[in-house]
């Protein structure tokens, strides 16, 4: 199953059609990643509105560097939107594994998104409408970099979900 990567990403293009795209949920989310480098405030990261700062998390340099986003109960994602760091684009992504679980120990593989030919883009937008809803679900979802140290340095991340009344976790 292929994803329908867009061109010009943007929030707007699933926040205007939520009978197809869901409910955005990313703001009910608990937060975490792998290492604190300089991390500023997860709840513009996750917040539906685009942020006015030019970074939210920001991880130490290591290998398989990850977040996680961790909600209350099942979600099925059908919508991802990312935005990278605004003012240093070397440390931008060219490569995502999401991952999904339904314990936090298990992982499956939902989609490894690789820009060509290494190039690196400010925004990335998925639409996971035509996925089977099996490989979108579940409690807890993982970004990883695979491969080489890097950093995971991100403006924020946007998702949205087939199912309502998600509720937000207790923190």
């Amino acid at each position: 199953m292929t994803v329908k990567i867009y061109k010009n990403p943007s929030p707007d293009i699933f926040n205007k059609d939520e009978e197809h795209f869901g409910a955005y949920i990313a703001h009910l989310a608990e937060v975490s990643i792998s290492s604190s480098y300089c991390t500023q405030q997860f709840s513009k990261f996750t917040q539906k509105e685009k942020n006015d700062i030019p970074y939210s998390i920001h991880s130490k340099k290591q290998k398989e560097t990850y977040l996680i986003l961790k909600f209350d109960a099942l979600a099925i994602i059908n919508a991802i939107t990312e935005f990278n760091r605004e003012d240093i684009k070397q440390e931008w992504a060219t490569g995502i594994q999401f991952e999904s679980s339904m314990d936090g120990e298990t992982w499956k593989l939902l989609k490894y998104f690789k820009v060509q030919n290494n190039t690196t883009i400010n925004a990335w937008n998925f639409d996971l409408t035509e996925f089977e809803e099996s490989k979108c679900q579940g409690q807890y979802f993982r970004q990883i970099l695979k491969g080489k140290k890097q950093y995971l340095s991100l403006k924020q991340i946007m998702l949205w979900d087939r199912k309502e009344k998600l509720q937000r976790v207790s923190i």
